[in-house]
């Protein structure tokens, strides 16, 4: 399975966005090729030095970026088909218990556990000031008591009354428009726009005025078919809003949430096609996909109301 490894090793190198660095780890999948021997952990904040043990023995790490690790599986685990505990440790620690061989059925759930007790009540607001106290009106003389009036004929109805003057318009929030003040999208900051595609809202970096855009090579897709066709899917992004990658008039982006998804081929945008071999699950999100040229934008960009 030199390939397998192989095409691990180039997806790790392949990564085209450019995400915030994070001192916490965290494991979000783990899954094990039990013909190559090898294991792909997949998670955040994978940076520094960092020490990977597998039921507390040191192991091997053949490639790492920020966001997927690829670790030799020890041959006493792949030999023993079980559960393992993994275990990264860097600038903290994150574990993940590695299923090696099929998974069980799932156990009978434990009864619930008392529940907690309750937290201490909020102190009570200050009481407000009390008002000052009305002058007391004279008491007025008791007058007779009438007769019972008839009740009056409904009166006529009123004419419609004159429409009254329009407001002064309202401030608006900031837009980040071109130099024919048509909108790319509201204004993030520092220095962004934020546009809603399809659902989705998608952030887009401006620097200087310009849109910031990629020549080639600068976002891996993977498919769920062997020859890069079918459903395609990129790596999940963790930020509230997805950055948007544009590269030859193309805008790219992650749509919708992350969700578990099995893979075959992968590509770099402008590359050729890559056969894993077998199917690959992996967590990524669906990619969305529209041309630059719909949003009837120019080249330059400022902030406006």
């Amino acid at each position: 399975m030199r390939n397998v490894a192989a095409f691990l090793l180039c997806l790790l190198c392949a990564q085209g966005t450019v995400s915030a660095q994070k001192t916490t780890m965290v494991i979000e999948s783990a899954t094990v090729d039990p013909v190559s021997g090898l294991a792909l952990v997949s998670g955040q904040g994978f940076s520094g030095s960092l020490t990977v043990t597998i039921d507390s023995m040191p192991v091997r790490v053949l490639s790492a970026t920020a966001t997927t690790l690829v670790v030799e599986v020890p041959a006493s685990s792949l030999a023993q088909p079980g559960t393992y505990l993994l275990n990264i440790t860097g600038r903290s620690t994150a574990t993940f218990v590695l299923a090696v061989g099929a998974i069980g059925p799932q156990g009978v759930q434990g009864e619930a556990g008392p529940a907690g007790a309750d937290g201490p009540a909020g102190t009570q607001g200050a009481a407000g000031a009390k008002g000052d106290k009305g002058d007391q009106g004279l008491k007025g003389d008791k007058g007779d008591t009438g007769a019972a009036g008839l009740n009056g004929a409904p009166g006529a109805k009123g004419d419609k009354g004159d429409k009254g003057d329009a407001g002064p318009a309202g401030s608006g929030a900031l837009r980040v428009v071109d130099a024919a003040g048509v909108e790319l999208g509201l204004f993030a900051a520092p220095t962004s726009a934020v546009r809603e595609i399809n659902g989705t809202f998608v952030e887009f970096p401006v620097v200087n005025g310009t849109l910031i855009t990629c020549e080639s090579s600068c976002l891996m897709v993977m498919y769920a078919d062997p020859d890069c066709t079918g459903a395609a899917y990129v790596n999940p992004t963790y930020n509230l809003v997805p950055t948007a990658i544009i590269t030859t008039g193309q805008v790219y982006f992650a749509a919708g949430a992350a969700a578990e998804h099995t893979v075959q081929s992968w590509r770099t945008l402008g590359e050729a096609c890559s056969n894993l071999g077998s199917a690959w699950p992996q967590q990524a999100a669906s990619l969305g996909t529209v041309p630059l040229s719909s949003f009837g934008v120019g080249a330059t960009f400022h902030v406006a109301r």
